[in-house]
């Protein structure tokens, strides 16, 4: 993770002491007119400062193999 990401992490998790934190969102696709396939990774967490929704995306990785769950869990 870019030393900007743990920046804004550890800012949001001093901010947010003692409540939920984060959640994480991951999703896989293939590409519509082509053969490869993706993965991405996203933490979503609630900005105390207007309560906004804050995303970030730590990346997007190739994905080799079928979209199956032993694929997806290794």
């Amino acid at each position: 993770m870019s030393d900007f990401l743990w920046r804004e992490v550890r800012q949001l998790q001093d901010r947010c002491k003692g409540l939920p934190f984060f959640h994480l969102v991951t999703d896989i696709w293939t590409e519509r007119h082509g053969s490869g396939s993706y993965g991405s990774l996203v933490v979503r967490c609630v900005n105390p400062d207007g309560f906004t929704m804050r995303e970030l995306h730590l990346g997007v990785t190739l994905f080799s193999g079928r979209h199956d769950h032993e694929d997806i869990k290794r």
